[in-house]
């Protein structure tokens, strides 16, 4: 599983032009630079989906566009293709479900959680509720929040997207500790 994670990541290679860059760090924007130097390609920038590149990007690419399609790429990898872990997915949970019958359990999660604090699956989804609940007010409070900001800031309606997360609430988080006097 492990091994398709790492060999796709390294497949990803998203060519960008200066145009692309608005929004982008300079230690980012060097850092494509030379990515792409070192393939034979001066004047691009090379993005990957690895961690620090695809977080950096999603915090400061003032492109939606491209901010989306970093996106869905890193969360559709491994779904098909030559590194789909679709099929060892399957067999994991098989062979989970196949250890759990033999020590007679029913499933996995009751075999796994037995000798844990939470003991049965039961409590585990007891706890997640009340996490849910508990902090649901608050986290629909934020994203309403971020909501209104990036609405202001672009001057028009902002519907916030998975990959909007980022880019707005770290811009709302500069705003806020502009305005602080601590």
């Amino acid at each position: 599983f492990g091994q398709n994670v790492l060999k796709e990541l390294n497949t990803y290679e998203i060519w960008l032009t200066k145009d692309d860059l608005a929004g982008l760090p300079e230690s980012s924007i060097e850092a494509a630079a030379l990515a792409a130097k070192e393939k034979g390609r001066e004047g691009e920038y090379l993005f990957t989906l690895a961690q620090p590149t695809y977080m950096a990007f999603m915090k400061y690419s003032s492109r939606q566009d491209l901010r989306e399609k970093m996106y869905r790429l890193y969360n559709g990898r491994n779904m098909k293709g030559e590194f789909s872990n679709v099929e060892v997915m399957k067999r994991i949970v098989e062979v989970r479900r196949e250890i759990a019958n033999l020590l007679g359990y029913k499933t996995y999660a009751e075999y796994s959680l037995e000798r844990t604090m939470a003991q049965t699956p039961q409590n585990v989804y007891g706890l997640l509720d009340q996490l849910r609940d508990a902090y649901r007010p608050a986290q629909q409070a934020e994203f309403k929040a971020i909501e209104e900001y990036a609405s202001q800031l672009e001057g028009r309606t902002i519907k916030l997207q998975p990959w909007d997360y980022s880019y707005y609430s770290n811009k709302l988080k500069k705003k806020i500790e502009k305005c602080s006097f601590f």
